[in-house]
């Protein structure tokens, strides 16, 4: 039985307060094995991350699929790619809202091709910058 939107709102804000809790111990109180040059990527890393939770979370609300899966893409790019000193917990942020989106035209197959084209574009883009 499949789960009902309030349910899987309220499954995405708690992800997403979870992860804002993570972002803001993370700028409040520096992780001692990030270089100091480094920081600022992560940090502005962790509040894209709950920016992109908010999306997804806000998507499952109004059944923006696509947008949904956007954000779950960014969120495997950072947990992937991004080489972020998080990555464990950005990846599971991504695979626990990866059930509760909505799919683009009932396809799970559909959602992860737009995460993935979504992964594949940020990854070229950021090599050009």
């Amino acid at each position: 039985m499949p789960a009902s939107r309030s349910l899987r709102f309220f499954i995405g804000a708690f992800n997403t307060v979870a992860a804002a809790g993570l972002a803001a111990y993370t700028s409040a109180f520096p992780l001692a094995f990030v270089p100091r040059p480094q920081l600022a990527f992560h940090v502005t890393t962790s509040w894209l991350a709950v920016l992109a939770a908010l999306v997804a979370t806000i998507s499952i609300a109004f059944d923006l699929a696509v947008l949904a899966w956007v954000a779950v893409g960014y969120l495997v790019w950072i947990a992937l790619l991004a080489g972020h000193a998080l990555s464990l917990v950005y990846l599971a942020l991504a695979v626990s809202l990866a059930p509760v989106v909505p799919r683009p035209q009932r396809s799970l197959g559909q959602g992860m091709a737009v995460a993935a084209i979504t992964v594949a574009a940020i990854a070229i883009a950021r090599g050009f910058f």
